[in-house]
């Protein structure tokens, strides 16, 4: 996630960069549920294995283009290997469909070396990702649906030959917490905290620091609103343990980041990693709990289901009585 960098510059992982990395190592079934959605896709995660692959490449001077995110996916009903880019946009930036272009060139000879599909009679194929460019804040310059790209040959007898290249565009800004539940896009929720970062560079650039303060507690309610959501698609079974972890440490790690970057609040990163920490512990002790109550009402139905044995009740009124299984009924009819 970057801004307006010129194409060839050599750029080092920002905190952003490795927050974004660590987001995105979410569990396999939460990543292709994303890209499904994202890509118009229809990918079971049972029937395919996917990796993070890399996003650096050589230059012609010898300096490193970075791009974001690309995923490789191997799916066992077909040998063809996908493969998809994500470029994700703070600022606006014209020459933004330029570079993804020339990291999809990049890419797809890549992968045209390690997976060689083209033809031996000298033919290389080249495969390009399938890429998206993710804006995160408003711009009325950004375009609404893709970023198109008119690419002209001369062909042997100078005649002009040209393809369209487009790369789709994700306004993020238009996703509330609710469009981005309803579509499944449950990783991109920590991005959420970055919507108020426009207004903490303004504050910063007409020095107010009452006005920035209280900005950084707006970006505050926003992280422990997405905390406590994602809490909650666990509750549903809609996240895992391990994908509730990493978003909600993405969004304590971009709030500090933004924290940090615009001097606000130094105490307020302290309560978010506190807040974070509490809530997880709130819904370690409630499912604890939970489950616990679980287990002796079960064990109330067993000891009931051993009275009514002894008393020669019959095993199908036991089973309407307690809501036990038939075969549970008759081993504890074998063990008494």
């Amino acid at each position: 996630m970057r801004g307006g960098d010129s194409i060839a510059a050599k750029r080092k992982k920002t905190p952003v960069d490795e927050i974004m990395k660590y987001l995105f190592s979410v569990s396999k079934e939460m990543l292709v549920t994303m890209l499904n959605s994202l890509f118009s896709e229809n990918f079971n995660a049972d029937d395919v294995e996917i990796v993070q692959t890399n996003s650096e490449f050589d230059d012609a001077d010898f300096k490193i283009l970075r791009g974001d995110i690309f995923f490789r996916i191997a799916d066992k009903t077909t040998d063809k290997p996908f493969h998809f880019h994500m470029e994700f946009q703070t600022k606006r930036d014209k020459l933004i469909g330029i570079r993804v272009f020339i990291y999809d060139f990049k890419k797809a000879a890549e992968n045209e070396r390690l997976e060689h599909r083209g033809d031996d009679d000298g033919e290389v194929v080249l495969y390009m990702p399938k890429s998206m460019v993710i804006h995160v804040e408003p711009n009325a310059k950004i375009p609404k649906d893709y970023y198109r790209i008119k690419i002209v040959f001369t062909n042997k007898d100078n005649q002009e030959e040209s393809i369209d290249y487009t790369v789709p565009v994700m306004r993020y800004w238009e996703y509330n917490e609710k469009k981005l539940v309803d579509e499944k896009l449950y990783p991109l929720l920590p991005l959420q905290i970055f919507m108020l970062r426009a207004e903490l560079e303004k504050m910063s650039r007409r020095k107010n620091p009452q006005s920035k303060r209280e900005t950084i507690a707006k970006v505050k309610v926003i992280a422990e609103r997405v905390v406590r959501l994602t809490h909650k698609l666990g509750d549903e079974g809609k996240l895992g343990d391990e994908d509730i972890e990493k978003i909600t440490t993405a969004a304590g790690e971009l709030f500090k980041h933004l924290n940090t970057m615009y001097k606000a609040d130094t105490k307020l990163s302290v309560e978010v990693s506190d807040m974070i920490k509490t809530l997880y512990d709130e819904r370690v002790f409630i499912r604890g709990r939970s489950e616990g109550k679980a287990e002796g009402k079960k064990e109330e139905a067993i000891e009931m289901a051993k009275r009514a044995l002894r008393k020669g009740i019959s095993i199908e009124d036991i089973v309407e009585l307690t809501k036990l299984t038939v075969q549970e009924i008759e081993a504890l009819n074998e063990e008494i």
